[in-house]
């Protein structure tokens, strides 16, 4: 429920409390797909031009993506695992 705060037009939300469990969201995988593979092909664009610079910075930001969407995965993964083997219950 907002508030208004006096003297000032301005409406101020309460904190929410939110499930700290492990999910994942689909859209920001596919986001970061994308921008590794856009990252990837301009480092091979710096390669085959021979700008060392934007290939190295874009081989960098490419790994970094990737290893992004696999750390999520993998993560989203073990945590339904461990949930499903300790009864379906939140710890």
């Amino acid at each position: 429920m907002p508030r208004k705060i006096k003297g000032i037009g301005l409406r101020h939300y309460g904190a929410k409390t939110i499930d700290l469990t492990h999910a994942v969201d689909w859209e920001f995988v596919i986001t970061e797909i994308f921008v590794g593979f856009l990252l990837g092909v301009f480092s091979y664009m710096g390669y085959v031009g021979g700008i060392a610079l934007l290939f190295i910075l874009c081989l960098i930001g490419s790994f970094v993506c990737f290893y992004a969407v696999i750390r999520n995965i993998v993560l989203y993964f073990k945590y339904k695992s461990a949930n499903e083997k300790s009864g379906g219950q939140k710890s």
